[in-house]
């Protein structure tokens, strides 16, 4: 069995920076403050309350949190946040234990957005920890102070956001060239 990797629209010669400029003026974020992104279905599942425990627990350091999706914890996680862009954000948040190989980790990445993921979660296989990525160990305290050393070090987000961009993200054009060139060799083995 070979498994071949989601492609992501967003991958290809995308103007990353202005994009980002763009949807940072647009959603008024002042340069001194992250931005967090969650997008997925607001479901318990997807571990968000872990997630609102772990920001809960970051006071020293300005940021937004926002959650883009719709799911049957939507209006009850709206409650607990008081406050869309992919390219905005600073940081992709995805406690999910739940997902195996979430489109929107590539989708972050192809707009070089690094995540953060929990270590051993099957979202978590395509991310090498501080390289194209970062992991947390699966704890509401562990998250958030990874967090709040990430804030520490913006230059270290950045640089996992671009490795991101060239080791996760795909586009779904390559995805298909390897698909087909997968089945060219399974039929040329079988003999066909």
């Amino acid at each position: 069995m070979e498994v071949v990797d989601n492609g992501s629209d967003f991958a290809g010669n995308i103007p990353v920076e202005q994009l980002r400029r763009s949807a940072r003026d647009k959603l008024r974020l002042p340069s001194d403050e992250f931005m967090f992104l969650f997008v997925g279905q607001h479901i318990w599942e997807k571990n968000l309350e872990f997630l609102l425990e772990a920001l809960a627990e970051i006071r020293t350091l300005p940021f937004r949190m926002y959650f883009i999706g719709s799911g049957y914890a939507a209006s009850e996680l709206r409650r607990k946040t008081e406050d869309l862009y992919y390219a905005a954000a600073d940081l992709f948040l995805f406690p999910s234990l739940y997902d195996n190989a979430p489109l929107v980790v590539r989708e972050a990445a192809a707009l070089h957005t690094p995540s953060l993921l929990i270590k051993g979660s099957t979202s978590a296989e395509v991310i090498h920890d501080s390289v194209n990525g970062f992991l947390s160990d699966n704890s509401v305290t562990a998250y958030a102070s990874r967090i709040s050393q990430l804030l520490e070090t913006p230059q270290l987000i950045a640089e996992a956001g671009e490795a991101a961009s060239h080791s996760i993200a795909r586009s779904w054009e390559d995805v298909a060239e390897e698909v087909y060139d997968r089945y060219v060799n399974l039929i040329h083995r079988s003999g066909n």
